[in-house]
């Protein structure tokens, strides 16, 4: 099954020209043409193209046997296979399949969908019927309270993208309404980012985007603060054209950004590959790390406050670095097929671009991956608003 055989993907409730994934869409579609193949208890073995060093891959998938409700992210959801044993639970269940199905092109009993994105999705529902209880205005619950705000953090290239994209299928289906938002769309402007280059010239980690330091974090906290309040009528969400300069990017002018009706928003979700990086009080370590990260890190003090902003967590771990170089030329050269080879980098700029990255994940992903940091660190009232979880080589997750 081909790229461009799976179907079209609608953004719920957004209006604008500009469409979160406008980019990213080519990226989804480009996985769901090797998941589509994907099957229980099938071994494969992969060779990964592009940088020198990446290593071949041996990809696991959950086995066929497993029931609902007895693989890893069923236990973390608390869903018991004895919630299945109500009818009423498991034609629910059976029709989030098929709108999952339907929508991203797999099938109905795939792993992904039935041991991946429903249990989690399952999870932030219960955390949205918490939610509710404790922020309704009246006790009549007839004036909703401010949307439940959900961070979601992982690694470039682990599918993030393909999963907001079946959790805004999912809320769809249940009438409810998702803003899904990224950290890339509040990145600076093209002209922003050059001077922060330039202010920064020996930096090498501060020249291209990526890094704490070349976002907006007024913005984005703004936008987040009013939905929270429930200060604004209408919700704009910032489009970034990482096409734009030959792959460099830019900020899509605000005609083009998406917009909602903030009175029917259910829930936020907020994805990025370093969201929840926390600043280290102690830096006197990070120079080893990379000449770079201790500037690095005076910029994320002003992140934590975003953070602190988000009402439950989201976290992907990716334990195996190399995985990120290989999934980020893949969606690269996807890019560059549908836009054209003039609209993304090359497989040398493509290394170098993440080269600057990786610095960042060993500085900050041992704390995000400690449990007992979570609430210091993310703002949360209790660790049971994290739900934390590794994922393989094949995006899928370990058991």
């Amino acid at each position: 099954m081909g790229p461009e055989k799976v179907s079209r993907v609608k953004r719920s409730h957004g209006r604008g020209t500009c469409r979160r994934g406008d980019r990213s869409r080519v990226v989804f579609r480009q996985r769901q043409a090797g998941w589509a193949r994907w099957r229980p208890g099938v071994e494969r073995r992969r060779e990964v193209a592009g940088c020198e060093g990446w290593r071949s891959l041996v990809c696991h998938a959950t086995p066929s046997s497993t029931a609902l409700g007895e693989s890893s992210l069923f236990k973390k959801a608390d869903i018991s296979a004895e919630h299945f044993e109500d009818a009423r639970n498991k034609e629910n269940w059976d029709k989030l399949a098929q709108v999952l199905s339907s929508k991203l092109d797999i099938e109905v009993d795939s792993p992904r969908i039935q041991h991946y994105y429903l249990p989690v999705y399952m999870w932030i529902k219960a955390k949205m019927r918490e939610h509710k209880e404790a922020t309704s205005y009246s006790s009549s619950s007839e004036e909703a309270g401010p949307p439940l705000c959900v961070g979601l953090s992982a690694p470039q290239g682990c599918g993030k993208t393909t999963l907001v994209t079946a959790f805004e299928e999912l809320f769809d289906s249940e009438g409810l309404t998702c803003v899904s938002m990224s950290l890339d769309d509040f990145y600076l402007t093209r002209r922003e980012q050059v001077a922060l280059a330039e202010s920064h010239s020996e930096n090498e980690l501060l020249q291209v985007r990526g890094n704490a330091g070349t976002h907006d974090v007024d913005l984005a906290m703004s936008l987040i603060e009013s939905v929270k309040s429930g200060t604004r009528t209408e919700i704009k969400v910032p489009c970034y054209d990482k096409t734009a300069f030959e792959g460099k990017g830019d900020r899509h002018e605000e005609s083009k950004w998406r917009t909602y009706d903030a009175s029917k928003v259910d829930v936020v979700l907020y994805e990025g590959w370093m969201q929840g990086f926390t600043s280290m009080g102690d830096d006197s370590k990070l120079g080893e790390v990379h000449s770079g990260i201790p500037e690095v890190n005076k910029y994320l003090d002003r992140y934590a406050e975003m953070w602190s902003l988000m009402d439950i967590w989201l976290i992907i771990q990716v334990k195996q670095l190399d995985c990120i170089y290989s999934w980020r030329l893949q969606a690269e050269k996807a890019m560059k097929q549908a836009f054209g080879e003039d609209k993304g980098m090359t497989d040398e700029e493509v290394k170098a671009f993440v080269d600057k990255y990786i610095p960042a994940y060993k500085a900050y992903l041992p704390d995000l991956y400690d449990a007992d940091k979570h609430m210091d660190n993310l703002g949360c009232k209790s660790q049971d608003d994290v739900f934390m979880f590794e994922v393989d080589a094949t995006r899928s997750p370990v058991e």
